[in-house]
């Protein structure tokens, strides 16, 4: 059992589709129709074997023996130079080819072709016409096929015809005809290229002589063809002029404010404080003044002394003081004498000075502005002689390039002239491939039957398509939510599509995805009684529900299995249980739950299981509301409850379980179970108001053919019908989880 347990707890391998509403007029994918096919292979295989080998019959049968007649013309892609190694650029090589194949059936080339057949009475040609047009109309109508072949240098030229030999004379007429026309053009074309190159020659000739005669003379002016080094001289003095005109103008300007402050103090008088000023330092500066002011500081120190040691009515301090006194009065005196000379005299000594200034500052603003006239006129001077010495070597350099640049063009012209002149001898570029050949015809029988080889393909394809599209049958698990729009709770694995080893482990992870899943609904968090059923006879729901509940019962819940199914009642023998249990028959009719319960030892499963004796009366048992109330009094006893019902679309039973049940699980079977019918099953469960948790897909991956339900449905039991029935009960026993789970227990005990 812990190996058991194991085995129940690995992590979830499946997801929940959510619901998704059907898509009306999608696109069909690639992938879908090539599905499609693959699943029909056998009608195409059919369709192609019969309309292949109907079309081989008729074209071996029917078609007389052909001949094939085909000549070449060889276009070379480019003919080795005989001297040169240098090419000219061709036109593209297909287009020349297409060219060539254009003038074959030219006017000119079919006159040719003509006078060379006229005398030879061809079985295609009427001879009281002209051959021209009949060759014209062969053409158009493609008895004689021109055609350029991409894979190598030739031109083909092709009749089919019963006559071999006229049409090898009519190819190789036509073949001749071109060469001829061809050769003839290509000289004439020769000699006109070589007319113009000469003439563009001595066109050449003459420009080179103009160049240099210009060239010369420029030199002859100048000395030299290089002035490169004296134009850099003279930018070197233009900047340098430059430089001292900068100065000059910084020079002016400054003069000129000079000027205007000079001018601006002449116009102003002297204020009386300046005036003040100058006339006492000039008084000053007077020694009679300064003489006096000595005595009078020396008489002032001589009676301070005195009046110190003398008394004041002293005659000596009394003389000190007068003498004092009177020099004090000559000092005045003499002040004011000096002050009226002064003050003329500083006036006019200012005004002098500041003439003068003005007439200095005038005379050196005169000087700059010559100076910065001059030098001006000598800088544009300059400036011209410079820009007008570059252009002289630029018309130096335009001349000496010019002459270069005809040079060279002349001497690929004197280059080509001399090759086209060697070239003549060369091989040419066109010349016939082979002249015409016959074989038999062998080309339309293979592609007739290539033709009908993929007509039977594409018409297989077609019917392959179409039975697919007829076919309502459910082939894969997208086609529930893209096409009818229920949610799939999970999906089973078909028992052919993996290794019986492999199968337990399988079933394990796939009943408990889609438990998990069941659990992850948020329509289904309290749900405990679920129903479980299917459009018809065949899906799957009897193992479905097996299996469900046995791996609700392994999850640690205690569930019951009830057998639904009163007509046609599986579950006894799928589990292989005692003969003659009808458990819920009892239970309907009064039991108690503990004497109607079949309990499965080693796993924690009860079953309610049921016999056939009550199919005649099994709606009328259902409907009871008695019936009603006792299965819903189940739910004390057991944590999840799975029915086992029969098809919806077979009897009315399913519809009463799905009103007793919390929900209700549709279970459909990949290769059986058709669209039509899970849909009408939805309408059905839709319009009594059951609550559908969703689908689950059976046998994934696989097709199989099943009966429809309702066929011999569960009425009659007679021994051939009951040992078939458990010869497939046997075979689906194999796909249970119990026999998986008892398979393990058995290794366990040993």
């Amino acid at each position: 059992m812990d190996e058991l347990e194991n085995k129940i707890r690995p992590p979830l391998q499946g997801e929940l589709i959510d619901y998704s509403e059907p898509m009306e007029g999608r696109e069909v994918s690639m992938a879908e129709v090539l599905g499609a096919v693959l699943r029909r292979w056998y009608v195409v295989f059919g369709v192609f074997v019969l309309v292949t080998g109907v079309a081989l019959a008729g074209i071996y049968y029917f078609m007389g023996k052909k001949y094939d007649t085909e000549g070449a013309i060889q276009v070379s892609t480019i003919v080795p130079r005989i001297i040169y190694q240098v090419e000219d650029t061709p036109p593209p090589y297909m287009n020349f080819k297409n060219t060539q194949a254009a003038i074959i059936g030219r006017d000119i080339v079919l006159n040719r072709a003509a006078d060379e057949l006229k005398d030879k009475n061809l079985i295609f040609f009427d001879p009281l016409q002209n051959y021209v047009p009949q060759l014209r109309k062969m053409l158009v109508n493609e008895d004689i096929k021109i055609f350029p072949d991409r894979e190598n240098e030739y031109i083909f030229l092709r009749m089919t015809t019963d006559y071999p030999k006229q049409a090898e004379q009519v190819v190789d007429a036509l073949i001749r005809g071109y060469m001829s026309v061809t050769v003839s053009e290509e000289s004439r074309g020769e000699d006109e290229r070589l007319s113009v190159l000469e003439k563009r020659r001595r066109m050449l000739e003459d420009e080179m002589e103009q160049h240099r005669l210009k060239i010369r003379q420029r030199v002859e002016e100048y000395g030299t063809g290089e002035l490169t080094t004296r134009q850099q001289i003279m930018l070197e003095q233009v900047g340098t002029l430059q430089k001292e005109l900068v100065a000059a103008s910084i020079r002016r300007l400054m003069l000129e404010t000079q000027v205007n402050t000079k001018e601006s103090q002449v116009k102003t008088q002297l204020s009386q404080e300046t005036v003040n000023l100058q006339k006492s330092q000039l008084i000053e500066a007077d020694p009679l003044v300064r003489s006096l002011q000595g005595d009078v500081q020396r008489y002032e120190e001589m009676v301070r002394e005195g009046r110190t040691t003398m008394q004041e009515s002293n005659p000596e301090l009394k003389r000190r003081m007068d003498v004092l006194e009177d020099l004090k009065r000559q000092t005045d005196k003499r002040r004011n004498e000096v002050v009226i000379q002064v003050e003329e005299q500083i006036r006019q000594q200012t005004s002098q000075s500041r003439q003068g200034e003005l007439e200095n500052a005038r005379a050196e603003l005169a000087q700059t502005v010559v100076y910065e006239t001059r030098i001006r006129e000598k800088l544009e001077e300059l400036d011209a002689e410079t820009i007008g010495l570059g252009r002289k070597q630029f018309e130096i350099d335009d001349y000496r390039e010019q002459l270069e640049q005809t040079k060279a063009i002349y001497s690929d012209l004197t280059r080509r002239i001399e090759e086209i002149n060697i070239e003549r001898s060369r091989q040419p570029r066109i010349a016939v491939g082979s002249y015409a050949r016959s074989v038999e015809a062998k080309g339309k029988r293979r592609k007739l039957t290539a033709a009908a080889a993929f007509g039977g393909i594409a018409l297989g394809i077609a019917l392959a398509l179409m039975v697919d599209k007829v076919d309502k049958r459910v082939k894969a698990p997208s086609e529930v939510t893209k096409q009818i729009g229920m949610r799939i709770i999970g999906t089973t694995t078909s028992l052919h599509d993996i290794n019986k080893k492999l199968l337990p482990q399988q079933l394990f992870d796939d009943y408990q995805t889609i438990r998990a899943n069941i659990g992850l609904l948020e329509d289904a968090q309290n749900t405990k009684i679920i129903t479980v059923t299917s459009p018809g006879m065949g899906d799957g729901k009897t193992t479905f529900s097996v299996n469900l509940a046995t791996s609700f019962a392994h999850s640690g819940k205690k569930t019951l299995l009830i057998d639904g199914d009163l007509r046609k009642p599986d579950i006894g023998m799928v589990l292989n249980l005692p003969a003659g249990l009808r458990g819920l028959q009892d239970y309907l009719f009064g039991y108690p739950i503990d004497r109607a319960v079949y309990k499965i030892d080693g796993i924690g499963l009860y079953v309610l299981a049921a016999d056939n004796r009550n199919s005649v009366d099994a709606l009328e048992m259902l409907s009871n509301p008695e019936s009603m109330e006792r299965i819903r009094a189940l739910v004390k006893f057991f944590d999840k409850i799975i029915i086992d019902t029969p098809p919806v679309l077979a009897f009315a039973d399913t519809l009463l379980w799905s009103k007793i049940s919390d929900g209700t699980l549709l279970t459909s079977f990949v290769g059986h179970t058709t669209r039509p019918e899970m849909q009408e099953a939805i309408e059905r469960l839709t319009e009594i108001r059951a609550k559908i948790l969703g689908t689950v897909v059976n046998n994934v991956k696989m097709t199989h053919s099943y009966r429809r339900y309702g066929y011999g449905y569960g009425y009659s039991y007679d021994k051939s019908i009951h040992k078939k029935h458990r010869l497939q009960m046997a075979n689906r026993s194999s796909m249970l989880l119990i026999s998986s789970v008892k398979s393990e227990e058995k290794q366990s005990n040993a």
